[in-house]
């Protein structure tokens, strides 16, 4: 989403083009005069698997290089990204990427939950391994937060790093009105996906400690939907006042902020939650427990922020309280909740993004021979062979002989593969693990539509 309506900003301003998985590989233009280029693509349940045979990743390059971008923005650590890191090596342009997740828990952001694997001591091995070569092969980070650019560097990277928040369009929720606070119904509401990671099962244990005119709204759809079937037999058996609206149109969300009287988060991990910062703008108040958004953006004048280890009755009694807080209090924390987040809307983001790419321009690459040898010799060694092996093989032969002129990289370089990024790692060995080649061979011929 982010990486969507950031392009289609952009797009008003700049010519701005954006990649990324679809039903086939083909270039259109939008109405508002972004350029897209859709990768023929499938899906696995929730993996996003690119096509990448030697015609696809051939238009890549053809399309990258009638476009000539003066810059590359990537929102994924993915494959798609690295081919872009390849086209920047090539021609001399900036590369930067906006990290989405928290890079020493990267699987943890829905790709274990999706494919359900068990063992993963080997695949966040290999994850951070890569992770931390993408990184380093970027001419610059975007972090979300403050949290996150310590982490960044924590995790070994050294290069430049921006801070810029995630963008929201915040009108559609600044249009909202307060929930009446009046009224003897109390509704707290959830809003993500449905997984382990965002602890649902904490709500549902909260939900035991309040009256009965409390009730939880959870929207979202399930990574795992073994979960959310056991959340749905425990909210039965335990008779509590949980509703699952399943997946709700995105244009819908603001509709039922407006009558929900607090949003609630028991979420573990979150680098900066567009959730929250809707809900914030919406005038929604916000109780959660301690997370790197929650931590940036709540306390008690918003809401309410609870430590990790809060229990689910101290939550209860937590929401209690700011429910039944007097009307001109809650209006008051409503108002410091839309001012809290009123500088993430997109025009301002946009700026702030846009000084970033003039900046990148105007400095140098400073990757070295010694670093970029070291690099690819780690990625090279599992490159699967066949069409994609071959293709950016020839791709860094271009690379070898402009290095062999300018001297800025080694003869071997950004040498890389799908199968050992990140998602990719997990979604590979989970196919392999459950059979799910013959899966992703009849889902590709059928074409599902996926986005990137």
């Amino acid at each position: 989403m982010v990486a969507h309506e950031l392009a289609a900003h952009f797009a008003s301003q700049l010519e701005t083009a954006i990649i990324f998985l679809g039903e086939g590989t083909k270039v259109s233009k939008q109405l508002d005069g972004l350029i897209t280029l859709t990768i023929e693509s499938s899906a696995v349940d929730e993996f996003a698997v690119p096509n990448l045979a030697r015609k696809n990743v051939r238009a890549i390059f053809e399309f990258l290089d009638e476009f000539q971008p003066d810059i590359i923005h990537a929102h994924e650590p993915a494959i798609l990204s690295v081919l872009g890191q390849v086209w920047c090596k090539q021609h001399n342009r900036p590369f930067v990427h906006t990290s989405h997740v928290l890079p020493w828990s990267v699987l943890d952001f829905g790709a274990l939950d999706a494919a359900r694997i068990s063992n993963r001591y080997l695949i966040d091995k290999v994850a951070s391994g890569f992770l931390l070569n993408f990184y380093q092969n970027c001419d610059a980070l975007i972090a979300l937060n403050q949290t996150e650019a310590d982490g960044i560097r924590r995790f070994g990277y050294t290069g430049q790093v921006f801070l810029i928040p995630n963008g929201r369009h915040l009108q559609p929720f600044n249009a909202c009105r307060p929930a009446d606070i009046t009224t003897q119904e109390k509704v707290l509401i959830f809003i993500g996906h449905i997984c382990g990671r965002k602890n649902q099962a904490y709500l549902l244990e909260v939900m035991k400690y309040l009256p009965g005119e409390y009730k939880l709204l959870i929207i979202g759809d399930p990574l795992d939907p073994r979960y959310e079937k056991q959340l749905r037999v425990e909210a039965k058996d335990k008779a509590l006042h949980v509703e699952f609206c399943g997946i709700v149109d995105y244009e819908e969300i603001p509709k039922y902020l407006e009558k929900s009287h607090l949003l609630v988060s028991a979420s573990r991990m979150e680098v900066q939650s567009l959730v929250i910062i809707e809900a914030l703008a919406s005038g929604t108040p916000v109780l959660g427990l301690a997370n790197e958004t929650v931590d940036e953006l709540v306390n008690d004048k918003v809401g309410g922020r609870l430590p990790k280890d809060a229990s689910p009755e101290k939550f209860a009694l937590e929401v209690e309280r700011i429910c039944n807080l007097p009307l001109a209090e809650y209006e008051q924390l409503c108002q410091n909740a839309r001012q809290r987040v009123k500088d993430m809307d997109w025009e301002n983001v946009t700026r702030m993004t846009r000084i970033a790419y003039e900046t990148l321009r105007e400095t140098p690459p400073s990757l070295s021979p010694e670093e970029g040898m070291t690099r690819l010799t780690r990625l090279i060694a599992h490159l699967p062979p066949g069409q994609l092996r071959d293709y950016i093989s020839l791709q860094s032969e271009k690379v070898t002989t402009r290095f062999r002129q300018a001297r800025k990289v080694d003869r071997r370089t950004w040498i890389v593969s799908g199968a050992t990024i990140l998602g990719s790692i997990a979604a590979y060995l989970f196919l392999r693990q459950r059979d799910g080649l013959r899966r992703l061979k009849k889902n590709l011929s059928s074409r599902t539509h996926v986005q990137d």
